[in-house]
């Protein structure tokens, strides 16, 4: 994958710096900021077993995730006259999937006593963060990025109960998890007026989320959530 992100780097400036003596004296966007949602279709192996068999467990009917929604915000700085950008970006992206549940209620004597009715909310929310570089037109009609991903994961389950008798409490537990990949990507943007646009972005991104680690800092071995996939965003975009 890493060879993969440093060819396509080396043919997006080759291809910029063959541009680059037709559109010198082209009047160019120095700063651009966008926001955008976006959709990942995924199909997290291990996390759709466990929903599987939670459902199965209490009798709960939660869906598999077959994809995840993504809130972007992105500054495109080009400090030179040029083609060339430089691309911070933030992202936030959150799917939830709650399991109700009704038991029995036993006794010690195993003689069914009551009910526990409850409910079971597991969270899985990501922040990928990346830094890279790409090229533009002048007015940011047309760019291409390169980036590389630093990201973090959060699981958290939370349980709430109460039994016949009044009794409730809820437990709450998380995993938590950092990786490293890369995304590339492009977008054009339909410009409203000379500052703000429409943007309409296509990425690709490798991320996969495989160091869980619970509350007390202890590992999940075999465990892991692929954010690996092509993206489809839309966005406003202001620039100057």
């Amino acid at each position: 994958m890493k060879n993969i992100f440093f060819l396509l780097t080396v043919f997006l400036l080759s291809i910029l710096n063959a541009q680059e003596n037709e559109i010198q004296d082209v009047s160019r966007s120095k700063f651009r900021f966008a926001l955008t949602y976006g959709i990942s279709p995924m199909n997290p192996d291990q996390i759709n077993q466990h929903i599987g068999v939670s459902n199965y467990a209490v009798g709960s009917n939660a869906k598999s995730i077959k994809s995840l929604p993504e809130l972007g915000a992105t500054i495109t700085l080009r400090p030179m006259r040029d083609s060339k950008v430089i691309i911070f970006r933030g992202g936030y992206s959150s799917v939830e999937r709650a399991f109700d549940f009704d038991l029995p209620q036993m006794s010690a004597s195993g003689t069914q006593i009551g009910t526990i009715s409850g409910t079971i909310t597991e969270t899985y929310s990501f922040y990928p963060f990346s830094m890279g570089i790409g090229g533009a037109t002048a007015n940011n009609d047309l760019q291409f990025q390169a980036e590389l991903i630093y990201a973090l994961s959060y699981i958290t389950e939370e349980t709430s109960f109460r039994t016949t008798d009044g009794y409730g409490t809820t437990v709450t537990r998380e995993l938590q998890s950092p990786a490293y990949g890369v995304r590339v990507g492009g977008n054009s943007t339909v410009h409203f007026t000379e500052n703000i646009g429409l943007l309409l972005e296509l990425s690709y991104r490798y991320l996969v989320f495989s160091e869980y680690e619970n509350e007390k800092a202890l590992p999940i071995p075999f465990f892991e959530f692929p954010l690996t996939g092509i993206t489809l965003s839309a966005g406003l975009s202001y620039g100057f």
